[in-house]
């Protein structure tokens, strides 16, 4: 996926000419300080804000890992996932792959935020999407939950291969799960670098630790 664009806030101008390639397939991780424009990113890349420019090709199916869970209040866990896949199979399949088979007849207030986040990325894999995004999926768990989530994702990949754009500021995350990093600068050039990662899914080791330190400089 090529990306070219530039998107703008009245005077606050957020990406002037930006150019971005996603490798298909892959699972591509966009890191960068706060108000660089991650979040402005994905949802330009979905079409839900306006922008000019182009995305080569224009994906019609993708799923969407917002930072909130945005669940039907009103509907069961089970209905809320219904809504998007009436495969009932494939809804216990996930159920079960994330550990949460037990909620699905509790309504949206009655499980914690970890939870409801567990929910949030099944929804995300349910449908036949050719991309995944996620924006912050991992934020304000704890320790415990967010690696465990880490791997249900990893795992959820392998089995799927789909293409995954996702937003994050753990540059632990980053190391464990992006194929490749893609750094932005609130500064001209808005892409500071690209990295390709061969240590995805391992253990830090001396090599890993190299890269971890690149892209600590690269942040700051």
């Amino acid at each position: 996926m090529k990306i070219k664009l530039s998107k703008a806030y009245l005077d606050n101008v957020v990406f002037q000419d930006f150019t971005l390639e996603i490798v298909d397939h892959k699972i591509n991780i966009v890191i960068g300080p706060s108000g660089c424009g991650k979040t402005t990113l994905l949802e330009c890349i979905a079409n839900i804000s306006d922008y000019d420019g182009e995305i080569i090709p224009k994906v019609e199916k993708i799923g969407y890992v917002f930072q909130e869970d945005r669940l039907f209040p009103y509907l069961t866990i089970l209905k809320n996932l219904l809504i998007i896949n009436d495969d009932v199979n494939k809804v216990n399949y996930l159920l079960q792959q994330f550990n949460v088979e037990y909620l699905k007849h509790k309504y949206p207030h009655q499980i914690s935020g970890g939870e409801k986040q567990r929910i949030a990325l099944i929804r995300a894999f349910l449908r036949d999407n050719e991309l995944i995004l996620m924006d912050e999926p991992f934020k304000s768990l704890d320790y415990h939950l967010k690696y465990n989530l880490v791997e249900m994702i990893y795992k959820l990949y392998e089995k799927t291969n789909k293409t995954i754009i996702l937003v994050t500021h753990d540059l632990d995350i980053t190391l464990y799960l992006g194929h490749y990093i893609h750094v932005l600068s609130l500064k001209k050039p808005k892409l500071k670098a690209t990295l390709e990662n061969n240590f995805v899914a391992q253990a830090l080791n001396n090599e890993s630790i190299l890269l971890l330190n690149e892209l600590k400089a690269l942040m700051v």
